[in-house]
């Protein structure tokens, strides 16, 4: 394998990753669910 095909290879594989990466987050950042109420309350 010649450098240059090795070099395409790696930032192919990088890319490949980065996108199932950013794909699987945006999935579960989608089915997050909060409920409730915040007080907070101080005297200064």
């Amino acid at each position: 394998m010649t450098k240059t095909k090795k070099r395409g290879v790696i930032i192919g594989s990088v890319v490949t990753a980065v996108a199932v990466v950013s794909a699987s987050f945006a999935l579960w950042s989608t089915t997050l669910n909060g409920n409730g109420s915040v007080t907070a309350s101080g005297n200064w």
